[in-house]
């Protein structure tokens, strides 16, 4: 049996429009190709389709299917950053556990559903000290000001982390921190707003200490003088 067409009349810009019982078009074919009307639904008909073009709005359901070796991937959700380009001094300002050293600077970001998503952060910065100690750190508050009575250290590396003790010296250091773990594991609460920048910590031992210094370490620093720090929470694709 021969194939059964059905075409519109020859002719640039005709039209074969099929409707529906109200009468609204369904599908409209154009010169090449058509278009099928955002109210048809889903069926075995549409089951097929693997082109959908720029999907701009909707939501894909729980029980979707996704792409093989998408499933169990974290994508970036947030991303916040700052460079405070100052060098925080400390003249015996000793027994500190979490001295501000990032200035008025913080990163923001707002975690999901998930406690599980992961929150990554990178603190840099080149430190200088004499006969003495000291570590680094990052806080959290619930505003940018950190005066919310809920501030809190999430990463210390203790004031023991770098120092000399009693032997003299000018010792310069470089310090990068990049570590991950997730919501939970860093103290933190789901859907809820937080701020974070990058503290310091001095030993019981006085001296003079430079968290962020842009001279010292080889010369002039380029790109690295004070504090860089950055914020990266992941979620999971399911």
């Amino acid at each position: 049996m021969a194939d059964l067409t059905i075409k519109p009349q020859s002719g640039s810009g005709n039209k074969l429009i099929i409707q529906d019982q109200a009468g609204g078009a369904v599908i409209t074919t154009a010169d090449s190709g058509a278009t099928i009307a955002s109210g048809v639904t889903g069926g075995a008909g549409l089951s097929g389709m693997t082109s959908l073009g720029t999907v701009t709005s909707g939501t894909i359901s729980t029980g979707a299917t996704i792409a093989t070796g998408v499933h169990g991937k974290y994508f970036l959700k947030e991303c916040d950053d700052f460079h405070y380009n100052s060098s925080t001094n400390m003249v015996n300002n000793t027994s500190q556990a979490a001295a501000n050293i990032s200035g008025s600077n913080s990163c923001e970001i707002t975690t999901g559903s998930s406690t599980g998503d992961l929150v990554e952060f990178f603190v840099s910065m080149g430190t200088e000290r004499g006969n003495n100690y000291i570590g680094h750190g990052i806080e959290r508050d619930s505003n940018s000001s950190f005066n919310s009575g809920s501030k809190a250290t999430v990463y210390a590396t203790g004031t023991h982390a770098c120092g000399s003790g009693s032997n003299n010296g000018d010792e310069y250091e470089r310090y990068n921190c990049s570590i991950v773990a997730s919501v939970s594991d860093w103290g933190l609460s789901a859907s809820t707003q937080y701020f974070f920048r990058a503290i310091g910590q001095t030993h019981t031992v006085s001296g003079t200490m430079f968290f962020g210094p842009s001279t010292g370490i080889s010369g002039t620093v380029v790109g690295g003088g004070g504090v860089r720090m950055a914020v990266r929470l992941w979620t999971l694709i399911p």
